[in-house]
């Protein structure tokens, strides 16, 4: 599972 990598890509998306 790749739960981690897209909490990730939203995280980094909000940082934007």
């Amino acid at each position: 599972v790749q739960k981690h990598s897209e909490y990730r890509q939203k995280i980094m998306a909000n940082y934007q």
